[in-house]
């Protein structure tokens, strides 16, 4: 059985949809989201293009087609850019007796 959803605008029924049709909601009132609305949304239209889902300590960034997530760094990890690539956690390359003596010198 295939759903069928009425366009309504202006409290007027102009013409029922169902599931695979394209029609332009510019102007219509209602989609059910939950049912009506299915695959990847394409950045262009307000998605992400992505089925990716969010890590908790994990960090969002543009992979030049679609939203991704780093995996979760741990404790006094920074996060890392690799240019054009995906970003990692890792050192930030600053040693313990150079981080004391720039917050002596510069109070951070």
């Amino acid at each position: 059985m295939t759903a069928r959803y009425p366009l309504v605008l202006n409290t007027t029924t102009i013409q029922e949809i169902q599931s695979g049709d394209t029609v332009n909601l510019s102007l219509g009132a209602s989609l059910p989201l939950t049912t009506g609305v299915t695959g990847i949304l394409p950045t262009a239209n307000g998605g992400t293009n992505s089925n990716a889902t969010p890590t908790a300590g994990g960090v969002a960034y543009g992979s030049g087609t679609a939203v991704a997530y780093t995996a979760a760094g741990t404790s006094g990890q920074a996060l890392l850019s690799n240019g054009n690539t995906a970003p990692t956690w890792g050192s930030a390359g600053v040693s313990t007796g150079k981080a004391i003596a720039m917050s002596m010198i510069f109070g951070f």
